[in-house]
């Protein structure tokens, strides 16, 4: 039961990160949310048309719709508000690691200049190590899909283990 919950939970942090990643899945929410009411909008001129001929104030009509086009979006509505608050809450822990990486970076960079160094080799030019470094300075982590790849990892080796 554990293996697949850690399965679930690892899959569902990788994919929140494609969408946290997703800057038009807003639009894409707001879109669908206020459709009937663009649609009303544009379409004015014939739906009071139309209304003017059963004599019901159009006031009237026009709040009777609005309150049940409310009611019929208002669960997508709570969903796209949770799917946000959950996405907001992965960003402040993403962001949190990245703020605590850069001022890290700053205390213990005379342990990665080595690194650097053997790494390029060959290449002993001083403007190619201050690009990598400054390259890695800039870089954040992403530490939400990680957190999914580890979960995934684990319940993989428990899969077999078990």
């Amino acid at each position: 039961m554990s293996i697949k919950i850690l399965t679930y939970i690892g899959t569902v942090l990788i994919a929140f990160e494609f969408v946290r990643e997703f800057t038009d899945f807003q639009n894409l929410a707001g879109m669908s949310i206020n459709y009937p009411f663009v649609y009303i909008t544009k379409n004015w001129d014939k739906f009071s048309k139309r209304l003017s001929f059963f004599k019901i104030p159009l006031a009237i009509l026009i709040f009777i719709m609005g309150v049940c086009v409310t009611l019929v979006m208002l669960p997508f509505a709570m969903l796209y508000g949770m799917l946000w608050f959950i996405i907001f809450i992965l960003d402040l822990f993403n962001r949190w690691v990245n703020e605590f990486y850069s001022r890290r970076w700053a205390e213990y960079s005379f342990l990665v200049k080595p690194v650097i160094h053997v790494s390029l080799g060959k290449h002993d030019d001083h403007r190619t190590h201050q690009r990598v470094q400054e390259k890695m300075e800039k870089s954040s982590i992403r530490i939400i899909p990680i957190i999914g790849l580890i979960l995934l990892t684990i319940a993989f080796v428990l899969e077999f283990v078990h």
